[in-house]
């Protein structure tokens, strides 16, 4: 239920409003350049500060056995933070970008207890099925609450709003609200195990508590370099499927229905993957996906029309739950369950970065060649270098119980 209750704020906050209404409201005073280049800082800022903290607080939760209260602590901060957007008038440029950044902080610090606890909820048998379901949750979540935010802001007169804006603000204030409901189950319910750790090396800073995680094992070294690369890959995707669709043509509400289909077929789709890896390997139900990730790059390198671009996104809605949550539980597999903090720490930090890569990729192409269309084509490089690293990887050395992960 974690999953159903942050994905509010990655789709109406980070995904949906927040950015055009930052620009049109919060920083009406400033011209488009100037409150893009405010957007931009707050994401680094927030990127910086998730940097510095994540791995930190890995190591201090594994130690302390206090990921539940972390996880709490984080999301008490990024509700409200939600919430007190709300109360913000426009002009409020300064406040508005110090509320995006605590609350984006909070939101992806926070996933680095939430699913370490994964080693506490599940056997290694069950982390493809569980981790999967988290996902899939999420999706529904976050598409559930969208809907309804897009709705008061199509029609604000039926939740008795004055109008668009104040819609808007009430939408940001529902995700705090909702946020906090929906992490009560996992408080009140999951028992978080204890581990000892008091013959595991747990000292230094972040740089140290990264060279630990790569340096752990061959084999996670590479998944590492493998989850990188391909990860880098889908947040580019993400990243530019509005972009895409703005240049096809493709209006407001129109690239929001897009947005809201990506959450409601990623639900069962993600169910489904986990049913499959009953079948076949994790490791080959991901190889699939990032193949299928291929077609979408190169097929999107060649569209032209709106149907086009709505079959592509339901091919990405296909795919991006299933890497996501089966990297999760494949991960799980070749850490060490006394480190899950400090080790997801780091693997979240790792998708954090997610689309650096691949947008420096797709830009330079783009500018070298002259073409938008070859520079989303050569993201498919990602993909297949990604593959190519992930067949690398031993996995029937791990902890998995007999489980096949190859």
């Amino acid at each position: 239920m974690y999953d159903w209750a942050n994905s509010a704020f990655a789709t109406t906050v980070m995904a949906g409003f927040f950015p055009v209404f930052f620009k049109k409201f919060y920083a009406a005073n400033y011209s488009s350049s100037e409150s893009t280049a405010f957007l931009a800082y707050a994401n680094a800022v927030a990127l910086l500060l998730v940097l510095v903290t994540a791995p930190v607080l890995g190591q201090y939760t594994d130690r302390s056995h206090n990921k539940k209260k972390a996880l709490l602590s984080l999301t008490v901060l990024g509700a409200l933070s939600c919430i007190a957007l709300a109360f913000l008038s426009q002009g409020a440029v300064l406040y508005s970008v110090l509320l995006f950044i605590t609350g984006n902080f909070a939101f992806s610090t926070a996933c680095a207890p939430y699913d370490s606890l994964l080693v506490s909820v599940s056997t290694d048998k069950e982390a493809d099925r569980v981790s999967s379901l988290g996902y899939s949750m999420g999706y529904l979540g976050g598409g559930i609450l969208f809907a309804i935010n897009l709705l008061m802001y199509q029609k604000p007169e039926l939740f008795g709003l004055a109008d668009g804006a104040a819609a808007i603000k009430a939408s940001f204030a529902s995700v705090g609200v909702w946020w906090l409901i929906f992490t009560l189950p996992l408080m009140l319910s999951v028992h978080e195990k204890d581990f000892d750790t008091n013959n595991e090396e747990q000292e230094g800073l972040f740089l140290k508590n990264i060279k630990r995680v790569f340096t752990h094992s061959p084999q996670l070294k590479i998944f590492l370099i493998a989850f990188f690369l391909y990860s880098d890959g889908v947040g580019t995707v993400i990243r530019m499927a509005v972009d895409y669709g703005v240049s096809i043509g493709l209006e407001a509400g129109e690239l929001m229905l897009a947005l809201l289909m990506v959450q409601i077929v990623a639900f069962p789709a993600t169910l489904l993957l986990a049913k499959l890896v009953e079948k076949v390997s994790p490791r080959k139900a991901i190889l699939g996906l990032l193949m299928n990730y291929v077609l979408i790059v190169l097929w999107g390198s060649v569209l032209h029309s709106k149907w086009e671009f709505f079959v592509v996104i339901l091919l990405l809605a296909f795919s991006q739950g299933g890497v996501q949550a089966l990297s999760r539980s494949l991960f799980m597999r070749l850490i060490p369950a006394s480190k899950a903090g400090e080790f997801f720490g780091v693997y979240n930090l790792l998708g954090k970065f997610a689309g650096i890569v691949g947008s420096t990729l797709m830009g330079t192409v783009a500018w070298l060649s002259g073409s938008h269309r070859l520079g989303l084509a050569s993201v498919a490089v990602l993909f297949i270098a990604g593959a190519w690293f992930l067949k690398k990887v031993d996995l029937k050395g791990d902890r998995a119980n007999g489980v096949s992960l190859a």
